[in-house]
């Protein structure tokens, strides 16, 4: 085995029961599993999950249609969907997010033809430029076709916040938020808060979307929550080979590593073709409980890292996670390559995954 993905399922469950402690009351628990759950396995996930939230939101019909297999909780697929996809979607009585007045026509036709209510959440667009409809207008306008459309229902209105770091762009784009969600029909479920945004109470509304802080982790910028919040994720692999390199001697693809002195290194059984970025040569591992320094240039299938006699071929190495007392995290490794949590967690692939921490449901 060259290695695991370790997914924490109590860890995950802790998480979950975290914010749901911490919702205003009444707020529902929507959890986002786009991605395949942010590369800890989708399945697993809402099985693990699924009685303790109210809501899933996923981001292609294919990810939707996994979720509704597993559980009858609301699920909302948030992508611009193709005919044959949103027919599927509304079939199996998956909510969609409808950003202009196509999308209305396409679900209108598509309830009309198989007598299936489209039920729709109101994708507003206040500022991030991405997707939803923009302006006040054109929100009003887009809300009245839906009413009149007699086999469409609004279940929701939402946005996303671009950058909760910065106060006053976060305020505007609540504010014009606001402005739209008067439209909507009193039960509609307002929802503008992902991770960061729960923090601020003002802004959970009717329902809170948590992505990243299920699987145990905040937006970089902000740090205030993240002692409460456990990393779910495991990356592990093992040392298939030790060896003594003489000073002058290059390790690698390129020579990039050359030693200054004698030294030992380690071959690992990791590399990018597993998740494990190209930048992340300089960053840490765990070998033996110490850290050891990743050199030379990585591989498709291996790298390479600073060691000492001690270490032994089948040793076990932590890329992130807990060895012996020390804990590296998906954030120390997306530090060191200059991106972020998600794109690391997200990226891992090949290894087989290995749930522990509780039974699944």
């Amino acid at each position: 085995m060259r290695g695991i993905i370790e997914i924490n399922l109590k860890n995950l469950t802790d998480n979950v029961n975290y914010f749901k402690k911490n919702l205003p009351s009444g707020a529902r628990l929507a959890a986002v599993v786009k991605a395949d759950a942010y590369g800890h396995g989708a399945a697993e996930v809402v099985k693990a999950i699924r009685e303790n939230v109210d809501y899933f939101v996923t981001a292609s019909a294919e990810e939707a249609e996994e979720v509704r297999e597993l559980t009858k909780k609301p699920v909302l697929c948030l992508a611009a969907l193709s005919e044959n996809e949103a027919t599927r979607c509304v079939l199996k009585g998956i909510e969609i997010s409808v950003s202009s007045e196509a999308d209305v026509r396409m679900l209108a036709a598509i309830s009309e033809r198989t007598g299936v209510c489209a039920c729709v959440h109101i994708c507003v667009d206040t500022g991030m430029n991405r997707m939803g409809i923009k302006g006040e207008k054109a929100a009003y306008k887009l809300i009245n076709s839906v009413f009149s459309c007699k086999n469409l229902s609004i279940k929701g209105v939402y946005s996303h916040f671009f950058d909760c770091s910065d106060r006053e762009k976060t305020s505007e784009q609540f504010a014009a938020f606001c402005r739209v969600a008067k439209f909507v029909p009193q039960n509609a479920i307002r929802h503008i808060a992902a991770t960061e945004g729960f923090f601020d109470k003002n802004y959970v509304f009717d329902m809170v979307r948590i992505g990243i802080g299920l699987y145990g982790y905040e937006e970089k910028e902000a740090k205030r929550e993240a002692e409460n919040l456990k990393p779910v994720m495991s990356l592990k692999s093992y040392v298939a080979r030790v060896a003594k390199i003489k000073k002058g001697e290059t390790v690698g693809y390129g020579g990039r590593f050359e030693a200054t002195e004698d030294c030992y290194v380690v071959t690992i059984s990791a590399g990018y073709g597993d998740g494990v970025p190209r930048s992340f040569t300089g960053g840490n591992v765990l070998i033996g409980g110490k850290k050891r320094k990743i050199v030379g240039n990585i591989c498709m299938d291996f790298c390479f890292a600073l060691a000492d006699k001690n270490v032994k071929v089948g040793d076990e190495v932590v890329f992130f996670g807990r060895q012996s007392g020390e804990i590296l995290t998906a954030e120390d490794m997306a530090d060191a390559c200059g991106t972020i949590s998600y794109e690391i967690l997200t990226g891992v692939k090949r290894y087989e995954k290995v749930y522990i921490g509780q039974t699944r449901k």
